[in-house]
C-alpha cells in the first residue's frame, strides 16, 4: 500500500534545476517542492538515519516529539499521536487524524529495533516554493507570472484520479492551475479540482500554476501563504 510520502510535488527545467525562476517548462527535475519544512529545537540534535523530509497540515512553531524505541516510531504534539512500524529503510508516514502527517525516511535500517533515540522539531511553511515575494513594482504595476510543475508517483504501483486544487494567498494575489496555459482556472476544492489522471508506477504528470498580481496591491505578510493540494486514488 502506497503512502503519502510516495506522492511529491517537482519543479521542471530539466533534471538539475533548482531555480523556481525557471521552472517553466521542459523535463522533471530532481527538486522536489515541499509544504512544511522541519527545524530542530535547540539541543535536540535529528536522530541518526532518520530524515524528516517534510509535514502537511500540522500546526507552525509548535514542539513535535519524534521517539523512535524498538520497531516503533511515534510523534506527537499537544495530545496528538501518530506512529508507524517500519520493516526496513525507506519512506514512511505518521499520519495523525484530519489529513495531517509527516513524511520521513530511514537511510539505514539499523536503526530498526535499535536503543531508544528522541528528538525535538518544529514545522513552518516552505515559502517561495514556486513564486518569490511580491515586490514593490509588482504591487504597483502588476504582474503574471507562470510555472510549470509536476506531480509523480514515487510509488510502485499506478495511481488513480490525480487531482489538483488550490488554497488561495491571503495577499490579493490569484492563483490558478491548469494544464496549458489558456485553460487556467482558480480550482479550490476537492469537488472542485483540476484532474492530472492516472499516473504510473515512477511517472509524473505536469500542470501550470499562474499568479496574478493585480495592479495597486496592498503588499501583505509574508505569512499570506497560498499552498498547492493534491488527491490520489491508490487502487
Amino acid at each position: 500500500m502506497s503512502n503519502p510520502a510516495s506522492f511529491g510535488l517537482f519543479l521542471s527545467g530539466g533534471a538539475s534545476n533548482t531555480n523556481p525562476a525557471l521552472s517553466t517548462g521542459g523535463t522533471i527535475s530532481s527538486k522536489q517542492v515541499f509544504s512544511m519544512s522541519a527545524t530542530y529545537s535547540v539541543g535536540k540534535p535529528p536522530i541518526t538515519a532518520l530524515e524528516v523530509i517534510e509535514a502537511v497540515g500540522l500546526p507552525a512553531a509548535t514542539d513535535i516529539t519524534l521517539a523512535f524505541s524498538g520497531n516503533t516510531l511515534t510523534a506527537s504534539y499537544a495530545g496528538n499521536t501518530a506512529s508507524v512500524n517500519p520493516g526496513a529503510a525507506g519512506l514512511y508516514t505518521l499520519s495523525f487524524a484530519s489529513n495531517r502527517y509527516i513524511n520521513v525516511r530511514i537511510t539505514d535500517a539499523a536503526l530498526i529495533g535499535s536503543s531508544v533515540a528522541s528528538t525535538v522539531v518544529q514545522f513552518s511553511f516552505a515559502k517561495n516554493a514556486l513564486f518569490s515575494d511580491v515586490s514593490s513594482d509588482q504591487a504597483t504595476v502588476g504582474a503574471t507570472e507562470l510555472r510549470y510543475v509536476y506531480f509523480k508517483n514515487l510509488s510502485p504501483v499506478a495511481v488513480t484520479n490525480v487531482r489538483v486544487f488550490l488554497e488561495q494567498s491571503a495577499g490579493g494575489d490569484l492563483f490558478q492551475v491548469g494544464l496549458t496555459p489558456g485553460d487556467l482556472k482558480a480550482y479550490s476544492s476537492l469537488t472542485d479540482a483540476l484532474p492530472l489522471g492516472p499516473v504510473p508506477a515512477g511517472g509524473a504528470a505536469g500542470f501550470y500554476v499562474q499568479r496574478v498580481v493585480p495592479e495597486n496591491i496592498t503588499r501583505g505578510s509574508s505569512e499570506n501563504i497560498a499552498q498547492i493540494k493534491y488527491y490520489v486514488s491508490v487502487p
